[in-house]
């Protein structure tokens, strides 16, 4: 029902960055303002509180605000359980789902914009509190049965409504009666929401008939939660990176005197390194060794993509679906299925290939020129090398980033993004003076 923590992204990479920002954005501005604002604050200050919400004073009030969303979750879960299959089960489930976002967005937002450790700290400690009960959440299978109750509740009372005469004011639902009154409140909207949360739930395998498979599944979760971030953190330690040893004779002159006996320097394979050789050193042997290096590391990373293609897979055919493509593209994205993403890459693609070829024709003449060799192809490790070639070659170039300055710095930007939210969502952003207390840093 709820996403886990690893799902939530605020200011995090991937395709889905912007909505996910935006929508917590608007959360962090709307509901959890005003529903602070009803709650008991654990200061009497005056101040708005940060993010303009009236209960954080204090990083010690995030813990306290996530422990009372946890008790209010509890609540309702019990309300849940205790309420006739109709459309009060929606939006009770609705309610734990905003209860609990409330905090986890304010902290998700706040460890990783906010400047002050302290802050910092204490909301990654309510991320952790709700993290562990968000996955109780989702393994409810008690909530689980009461919204799959209500969609049938739903279907059947519909049904009976369609072939009953209007004057007849109950309709059964199976051992339930439904009033129409009751059949109206189940509007396109919550049926959609509703939907939308049995599928959540399912994502966890909470529909399957054996326990040994909702257990596979909880683990294959729980170890694909891990994977990018052991990847990610290999691609940031020199250790595992490692070094290629580039014979010095190979190098510009300045650099060579660090060479030592070996006649050789050691050059690290991190990303910015790679590619500061890359685009700077003229000998193509050179750039060869260091771009095989470097794709080829860290060597413990090809080991980790096997395993996490292996877990995908198999949670994917677990839970129905073909691939882990499948399942990805069927979890409320645009696209809906891996073709239809292919599909638009594919357009893309074709739209890009014209202006692509005319750029590739220009840096493999570059190379041609360069080498004397009328014959040479541009390989991968020349991309670099010959485009900065190219835009040192470029009189303009000083112009052309002069020219395009007014329109990256922060105002037009923020213009740029309210004037599509505006023509996309009609939303609006609008310049407003920070209270004291409601940010940091003045």
């Amino acid at each position: 029902m709820l996403r886990q923590p690893s799902l939530l992204t605020c200011l995090n990479g991937s395709i889905n960055i912007a909505v996910a920002a935006l929508a917590q954005c608007t959360r962090l501005l709307s509901s959890a303002s005003s529903s602070s604002s009803s709650s008991s604050s654990s200061s009497s200050s005056s101040s708005p509180g940060l993010f303009g919400i009236k209960r954080l004073q204090s990083p010690a009030d995030f813990p306290r605000w996530a422990e009372d969303a946890k008790a209010r979750c509890g609540e309702l879960v019990a309300q849940v359980l205790a309420a006739p299959p109709d459309a009060s089960v929606v939006r009770l489930v609705d309610d734990i789902s905003d209860e609990m976002c409330q905090v986890y967005d304010s902290a998700e937002c706040c460890r990783h914009v906010h400047a002050e450790p302290a802050w910092q700290h204490a909301a990654s400690q309510a991320c952790q509190l709700l993290g562990d009960f968000l996955a109780q959440i989702n393994h409810h299978r008690g909530l689980y049965d009461k919204l799959k109750q209500s969609q049938t509740s739903h279907a059947t009372a519909a049904a009976a409504a369609a072939s009953s005469s209007p004057a007849d004011d109950q309709l059964r639902s199976g051992d339930q009666l439904l009033s129409r009154a009751q059949l109206a409140e189940f509007c396109p909207e919550t049926l959609l929401v509703a939907g939308k949360y049995c599928g959540d739930f399912e994502k966890y395998g909470i529909h399957l008939p054996s326990a040994a498979q909702r257990a596979e599944v909880a683990r294959l979760l729980a170890l694909n939660q891990h994977y990018p971030a052991r990847f990610n953190a290999a691609l940031a330690d020199p250790k595992q990176l490692g070094t290629t040893a580039v014979p010095a004779k190979l190098l510009p002159p300045e650099w060579r005197r660090y060479a030592g006996m070996t006649g050789k320097l050691t050059w690290p394979l991190d990303s910015g390194s790679v590619h500061h050789l890359l685009a700077t050193v003229d000998s193509e042997e050179a750039r060869k060794q260091v771009y095989l290096a470097g794709a080829a590391s860290p060597a413990v990373n090809l080991g980790l993509l096997d395993d996490m293609l292996a877990c995908r897979h198999g949670l994917a055919r677990l839970l129905g679906f073909p691939s882990y493509a499948a399942f990805k593209a069927a979890d409320s994205t645009l696209a809906g299925t891996p073709e239809a993403a292919g599909s638009f890459l594919e357009d893309l693609a074709g739209g890009c290939r014209g202006q692509a070829q005319q750029e590739l024709a220009e840096l493999t003449r570059l190379k041609q020129q360069h080498t004397g060799q009328a014959g040479a192809t541009l390989q991968p490790w020349d991309q670099d090398f010959y485009s900065r070639q190219l835009a040192l070659g470029l009189p303009q170039q000083a112009d052309l980033a002069a020219a395009a300055a007014p329109y990256l710095g922060l105002g037009s930007v923020l213009g740029g993004l309210s004037e599509l939210l505006q023509r996309l969502m009609g939303l609006s952003l609008t310049r407003r003076q920070l209270a004291p207390g409601e940010g940091w840093g003045a």
